[in-house]
């Protein structure tokens, strides 16, 4: 700031002029011109002779000297000159004060959009450890309140506290810029260029923008980008608020001057910024804002005081919102039962056991199982493969397991299908044994077990699995007995699924384990995405379900139970989970009965999203996957990440640690990450699919 003596007449031909700090010299440089050129300090106490050393303005000789703050007071007039004019013995003197204004702080608070709602934002997990300058994180998402999706949070406020509040008005401009991503420790997000897995650095490398800005905006910004802060007289600090973007992982920094020229000067462009020795170096550097018009080292073209001129580092974060809903228990009747009910039909087997029983179901056509069995063309085992059948009705039912498969209207086993027998008439001893052979109509071929069959037994009964009928005729000589009428032996036909597993059964509260509300990536796997979860929705809102209607093969999406949908938008996302059975895909083909066909843990719709869990399968498919307690909660993330828009590729698709690989089985807990491409996709994403 100019400085200036004045002395009055300006016909004045005498006298000298000393001018002294007095207090707070530390503070301050005084020199001849604004240049501060080689030689032009000015020195303090030395005579200025009149009028030599003063020009004439006005009525009055002036000397001009500038006074340039180097230290900020902690007070106001914390530096006081004196100018003494001495014109023989009369003296003549008059003093002035000055306050040094230093930025003391920028600091980043919130506006109830920290991860607790509160203003205090919270480190950034994410941001390596012992990195310079800090971080803090801000989710920027809307929030449910009074159960309902609110707006956006994404306004956060620049507070900037000055060293002493000034003395009268002054005006202290700020202008925020996007720095770089670290190469953080959970893993690489934005590493230097180079590798076909890595991103190549650029000036500003933000996903998300405000207003087109991807370095964020403060309300009330100039064209330029910097916004004005008045400090009025006697206030020491006062905030701006400003807008950051809405994608997970974006960084922004502020830096607050009194001049805002020197701040238009300023870049932070990671392509320029990224040298060094180290890694560490490297994103130390990168964080820098620099001069652009000044050269050397990086460290010597940052801003001066940065630790106070600048803030530290705000990123953001996203909440994933999640409905968990459970499809309820099988039904024991209906179309959706777990099981087939009917009659028998008729028996053939090799004389000694029975070992196909014939249906009156159609296995094929009246359960439209695609699924190719024992009459196909090439054949397979048909979807009863390893089940059981229960043949008959109260206490001498009796059940067959380990099938070995089905025809379109028989199962078979040829060690041999339990069916009990026996003969019984008034004043004859009962004859015990199996059914061997029915020929679908009235004949029954026995092995008799106890007693002898003769036509003794004529007009007598025969118990089949619990069902009587009269005796016509038992065939001489033999062991075949006919009836009066053909009769109605009930079955009950099961195939090899489990849904009275303890572990799996319905209703069942999917293990969201790798998706917890969580910053540790061990715990949440899209934590290294700056993804936290959140399972509001359905505790605030009163959405999830344990008792969505049972689906035996899902087929298509009707079957979710997706209240929170239509709340998913750019800045509250949702996704939804589904305990389910076992999938369809076509035709029930795809639900690894037989135990030919495919299967999988779980299925996302590709338009809609929506994430299906197939607990059956997640049984059957996988009985020796690696770190199996933990299979379900990577099916879960998988799948969650397919509602977010990823796919199975990826720049480590042959690695089996990716967590959008298909071979979930394969992959240790502890190794499974996403990769660097789906970890950018998750970064741009504008909103799940719904």
């Amino acid at each position: 700031m100019k400085m200036r003596v004045r002395v009055q007449p300006e016909r004045l031909r005498e006298g000298v002029v000393k001018v002294e700090c007095v207090s707070g010299s530390r503070y301050v440089m005084v020199w001849t011109n604004n240049t501060k050129t080689v030689g032009s300090e000015f020195e303090l106490g030395k005579e200025l002779k009149v009028p030599d050393d003063f020009v004439v303005e006005g009525d009055s000789l002036v000397k001009t000297v500038w006074v340039e703050g180097i230290k900020p007071h902690r007070e106001q007039r914390g530096t006081r000159f004196r100018a003494e004019l001495a014109v023989g013995n009369v003296r003549s003197e008059d003093e002035v004060s000055l306050t040094v204004v230093g930025v003391e702080k920028v600091e980043w608070e919130g506006c109830t959009n920290s991860v607790n709602e509160s203003d205090e934002l919270d480190g950034d997990p994410n941001w390596p450890k012992g990195l310079r300058p800090g971080a803090v994180r801000v989710f920027p998402d809307a929030r449910v309140e009074g159960g309902n999706v609110g707006n956006a949070r994404d306004r956060v406020k620049v507070k900037v506290e000055l060293s002493v509040a000034p003395p009268e008005t002054i005006t202290v401009y700020l202008r925020s810029f996007d720095v770089d991503d670290p190469v953080a420790e959970v893993g690489p997000v934005d590493p230097p260029g180079g590798g076909s897995n890595q991103v190549e650095e650029v000036e500003e490398d933000n996903r998300g923008d405000v207003d087109g800005k991807k370095s964020g905006k403060f309300e009330g910004e100039d064209g330029s980008g910097v916004k004005a802060v008045v400090f009025e007289a006697n206030v020491r600090s006062t905030n701006s608020i400003f807008r950051v973007t809405m994608q997970p992982g974006d960084n922004f920094r502020v830096v607050a001057n009194g001049d805002r020229d020197f701040l238009l000067r300023l870049s932070n462009n990671d392509k320029e910024l990224n040298v060094g020795g180290d890694e560490k170096e490297r994103n130390e550097n990168k964080q820098r804002i620099v001069d652009r018009d000044v050269g050397g080292e990086i460290a010597k073209r940052e801003v001066r005081f940065s630790e106070k001129y600048a803030s530290e580092v705000v990123v953001v974060w996203r909440f994933l919102h999640v409905e968990v809903d459970s499809m309820g228990a099988p039904p024991e009747t209906g179309g959706e039962a777990n099981v087939v009910r009917g009659v028998l039909r008729g028996v053939s087997g090799n004389g000694s056991v029975a070992q196909r029983v014939y249906l009156n179901v159609d296995l094929r056509n009246d359960l439209w199982d695609g699924s190719l069995n024992l009459d196909s063309s090439p054949a397979g085992n048909g979807r009863f493969e390893k089940g059981w059948i229960k043949i008959g009705e109260g206490s001498v039912q009796r059940e067959t397991r380990d099938l070995v498969g089905n025809g379109d209207r028989y199962v078979r086993k040829d060690g041999g299908i339990d069916i009990p027998a026996k003969v019984t008439k008034e004043g004859e001893r009962d004859v015990s044994g199996k059914v061997v052979e029915w020929d679908r109509q009235n004949e029954f071929r026995l092995v008799v077990i106890s007693g002898t069959l003769s036509t003794n037994y004529n007009g007598g009964m025969l118990n089949v699995a619990g069902v009587s009928v009269g005796i016509a005729t038992v065939v001489s000589g033999s062991n075949i007995v006919r009836v009066v009428s053909v009769p109605s032996i009930p079955f009950i036909l099961h195939d090899d699924d489990d849904e009275d597993n303890n572990r799996w059964k319905l209703p069942h509260n999917v293990d969201t384990g790798f998706m917890k509300e969580a910053d540790d990536v061990t715990k949440n796997k899209f934590a290294s995405a700056y993804i936290r979860p959140r399972y509001d929705v359905g505790k605030n809102m009163g959405w999830n379900t344990q008792n969505v209607p049972f689906v035996r093969n899902t087929e298509d999406t009707s079957v979710y139970d997706w209240n929170s949908r239509g709340n998913n938008s750019g800045h509250f996302w949702v996704v939804y989970i589904l305990a389910s059975f076992q999938d369809s895909m076509s035709k029930l083909t795809h639900d690894k009965d037989p135990d030919s066909e495919e299967a999988t843990g779980g299925s996302t719709d590709w338009k809609i999203g929506g994430s299906l869990i197939y607990l059956e399968q997640l049984r059957e498919r996988y009985p020796t996957a690696v770190d199996r307690d933990d299979l379900e909660k990577r099916v879960v993330v998988h799948e969650v990440g397919h509602s977010m828009g990823l796919d199975h590729g990826g720049e480590d698709d042959v690695s089996k640690y990716g967590i959008m690989n298909k071979q979930l089985q394969d992959a240790p807990s502890s190794l499974m990450r996403f990769n660097n491409e789906h970890l950018d996709q998750l970064r741009k994403l504008d909103k799940p699919k719904s």
